[in-house]
């Protein structure tokens, strides 16, 4: 998104909700510690929601609902009709749910990816960003022809990258579900595609990183509906990231969010254990040779 339109309220509703929390704030004449307590965050996460920068989660925006219904006669001067319900913000997170776009998905994802303390990932295509070197992530923006600047493109995935061995906070628990045709798949030459595979093998060796790869056998399984990373935080609900052809979603609905739960603990059946799924990325590396 070009800096004309960001935080444009009328070019998307992110930033409708974002505009409509600040104005918000600025009626109950509330600092951003006091407002951040209505829906149990800092000032800090105020202000990134109030500029753009983080979005407002479901559970969120009906705990600011709940707040704003119970502060109606203070907001209106006067008492609503019997049983009313604010529930604005909770149609808008809904509706922004459906509303993709690209730039604002890929800030959104890594603000969440960031803080999140578990990530569960399905992979069909191509091996998870977060475990590509360079050279190989590069191959893959060019044979999706990823529009835009493709060396910051990379360079900006190389930096995600730093939350798998940070210590401060301590580095989220990932696991991985690959598809074996990812590993199968070669991307660039074959010296690059053996480098890619000796990374996937050494980060599988860290503490914090589980992989699993899910075998080809012929049969189709819920991982072709898509590739999608579920991350999860502590007295929060989980927010899944949901890669799509043009663009991607970030969907914070339980009711929405409880599919890729269900489909990633069944693709966790069909995955090898992690030292087999390590013998066979080895074996595919030695191919290479």
């Amino acid at each position: 998104m070009d800096n004309e339109h960001r935080n444009d309220p009328k070019v998307h509703l992110r930033w409708l909700i974002a505009a409509e929390v600040r104005h918000l704030r600025w009626m109950l004449g509330m600092t951003g510690t006091e407002f951040g307590s209505l829906i149990y965050v800092g000032k800090t996460a105020i202000s990134k929601i109030e500029h753009g920068t983080l979005s407002l989660k479901l559970d969120q925006a009906r705990l600011l609902d709940a707040a704003v219904t119970e502060r109606m006669p203070q907001i209106l001067g006067y008492d609503p009709p019997e049983g009313f319900t604010f529930q604005r913000f909770e149609a808008l997170v809904l509706q922004a749910d459906k509303q993709p776009t690209e730039d604002w998905y890929r800030e959104d994802r890594e603000e969440q990816e960031a803080r999140a303390e578990m990530m569960k990932s399905w992979d069909a295509f191509y091996i998870p960003g977060l475990f590509q070197t360079e050279e190989y992530a590069t191959a893959v923006f060019r044979a999706m022809d990823q529009p835009g600047d493709i060396p910051a493109l990379v360079a900006r995935r190389v930096r995600r990258q730093e939350i798998l061995t940070r210590t401060e906070p301590t580095a989220p628990y990932i696991s991985a579900l690959i598809s074996e045709d990812a590993i199968d798949r070669e991307a660039g030459d074959r010296g690059m595609m053996r480098a890619q595979l000796a990374r996937l093998l050494e980060v599988s060796e860290l503490p914090n990183v589980g992989i699993g790869i899910v075998p080809k056998n012929g049969v189709m399984h819920q991982g072709y509906q898509g590739q999608f990373k579920i991350m999860m935080f502590t007295g929060e609900l989980p927010i899944v990231s949901a890669e799509a052809a043009i663009g991607g979603r970030l969907i914070s609905d339980p009711q929405l969010v409880s599919p890729f739960v269900r489909r990633h603990e069944i693709l966790g059946y069909k995955a090898l254990a992690e030292n087999d799924s390590r013998a066979l990325i080895h074996e595919y590396m030695e191919k290479l040779a």
